[in-house]
């Protein structure tokens, strides 16, 4: 849970990409999120270190509501909630250009 600080995005060849920066709050204070996307998130960071990657499914909610928001409509100052959700297949962080190996969700967040 936290809340966006930053949205960075262009439109690029008919697609939405952009980075999404979200600060911890309460039990996640301190922590920061960045979420990088190409109209779906598909990359994530936490403090820096990847997290959650394609093809798990990374989800910014309304904190409050628990309604999904999609990119076009989030910006900075909204409190959200980030979930990850364990994917079916299909194309991991490599295959969109950054150097880092799928690990599934469940081993991502073991011991946390």
């Amino acid at each position: 849970e936290g809340e966006v600080v930053k949205k960075e995005w262009e439109d690029r060849e008919g697609y939405m990409f952009g980075t999404t920066y979200i600060e911890g709050k309460g039990e996640f204070k301190g922590h920061t999120l960045k979420v990088w996307f190409k109209n779906e998130n598909h990359v994530s960071w936490l403090d820096e270190e990847p997290f959650v990657t394609s093809p798990d499914l990374v989800t910014i909610v309304d904190r409050k509501s628990g309604e999904g928001i999609t990119n076009t409509l989030l910006d900075a100052d909204q409190e959200v909630a980030v979930i990850g959700v364990r994917g079916l297949g299909g194309a991991g962080p490599r295959y969109f250009g950054f150097e880092i190996d799928y690990i599934p969700i469940e081993e991502r967040m073991k011991g946390r």
